[in-house]
């Protein structure tokens, strides 16, 4: 299984912090190779809900279909795929500390990338997904400060 994990500290409200991540416009910004996501319907997040969406990973863009496996607001989501190239599925959580939100954030896939670059070559796609999923979500404190902003 190839998993890649991160988190950061975000000096908001958890109110704050769920209503911007969970905003599918504007997960493309905090999460790398996310090209594109969009609701299927005009629900709110909740287990069930489903998402399409385009990633990009070196230079190799794949569409997906997945669904919300696990909804407690506020706190975590899980989601998977149902339909792509390559399946994956995502946790993120939110914990109130003394000092803001810790947001963590989970990917695994099971099968690589579905043969898309290779078996030999899933380890260092992932190596290389992992760099840049720390450095985006890293972004995610300036990201909601200047999405408050425009507010």
């Amino acid at each position: 299984m190839l998993e890649a994990s991160t988190s950061v500290l975000i000096k908001q409200p958890v109110e704050t912090v769920w209503e911007y991540t969970t905003a599918p416009e504007n997960i493309a910004a905090y999460l790398p190779g996310t090209v594109e996501i969009t609701p299927l319907s005009d629900d709110p997040i909740a287990v069930g809900a489903q998402w399409k969406g385009k990633t990009s990973v070196l230079g190799r863009t794949v569409d997906w279909r997945g669904e919300f496996t696990r909804v407690d607001t506020y706190k975590d989501t899980e989601f998977q795929t149902i339909e792509a190239a390559f399946p994956f599925k995502t946790h993120s959580s939110l914990e109130e500390t003394p000092e803001g939100v810790r947001m963590s954030y989970h990917v695994e896939s099971a099968s690589g990338f579905g043969g898309v670059f290779g078996k030999m070559a899933d380890p260092i796609v992932m190596r290389i997904y992992q760099r840049s999923l720390n450095a985006s979500i890293e972004s995610i404190p300036d990201l909601i400060e200047e999405w408050l902003a425009q507010k």
